[in-house]
């Protein structure tokens, strides 16, 4: 029933226009708040968070071009693909100078990412909700049968488990992670490419993520002395 629910809650919304974003058209009328007798707490839970994304996303209409490209950057910089690459650096930088301190940083960070992976696909596959009617266009490199669907958010999960990480490695100020990681899932509902349901249940697995791993011991430095 619950991943009909998320599935259901779409239908409201206004439409866009897939190449260029926002439609020049007036969104339809907003559909009034559903009531207990239309189907409980939970779809009137969805009806909001359907009704705010696309207010946070509609707001930054008038920046659009500065927001579209700093969208797209912070995109980037939480995508799967970057993370991987920088594994393989660092697995390549260790081959070549010997340091371990190369190789145990691209575990850990290998470790999340797998982790991650594990914990977010099963349940983008399991609710199957639809990104917003706001998202335009398809995100690079992405595998198309998991990442055409909204919950939860894979870069929140990633970004909120990576910067913990970090943070708690002391690899650069904790600021410069939190920040970053905030940016990120912020990015994802303003850039129109999830509901901020997605992205709060998005980070709470980011943080189940680096515990899980951390309580498995499958993080192999200590995380208070690493620098």
């Amino acid at each position: 029933m619950l991943s009909s629910l998320l599935t259901v809650a779409q239908t409201s919304a206004p439409m866009y226009n897939g190449g260029s974003g926002l439609t020049t058209q007036p969104p339809e009328r907003v559909a009034p708040p559903p009531s207990q007798q239309d189907g409980g707490m939970l779809e009137f839970v969805l009806f909001l968070d359907r009704e705010l994304s696309r207010w946070l996303c509609v707001s930054a209409r008038p920046r659009r071009p500065v927001t579209k490209l700093a969208c797209l950057l912070l995109e980037w910089s939480g995508h799967g693909v970057l993370w991987f690459a920088i594994c393989g650096l660092l697995f390549l930088l260790y081959l070549l100078t010997s340091d371990p301190s190369h190789l145990s940083l691209a575990w850990n960070v290998l470790v999340l990412l797998g982790v991650d992976i594990v914990a977010v696909a099963p349940l983008k596959l399991y609710f199957k909700r639809s990104r917003p009617p706001t998202n335009s266009g398809t995100i690079a490199l992405s595998v198309s049968s998991v990442d055409k669907y909204a919950f939860p958010s894979g870069h929140a999960s990633r970004a909120v488990a990576l910067a913990i990480y970090f943070t708690l490695s002391r690899f650069l100020p904790p600021l410069v992670w939190a920040g970053w990681a905030v940016l990120v899932c912020l990015s994802r509902v303003v850039g129109g490419r999830h509901h901020l349901l997605d992205v709060l249940v998005g980070a709470g697995a980011g943080l189940a993520v680096f515990e899980t791993s951390r309580y498995l011991g499958l993080l192999t430095l200590s995380l208070s002395s690493h620098h």
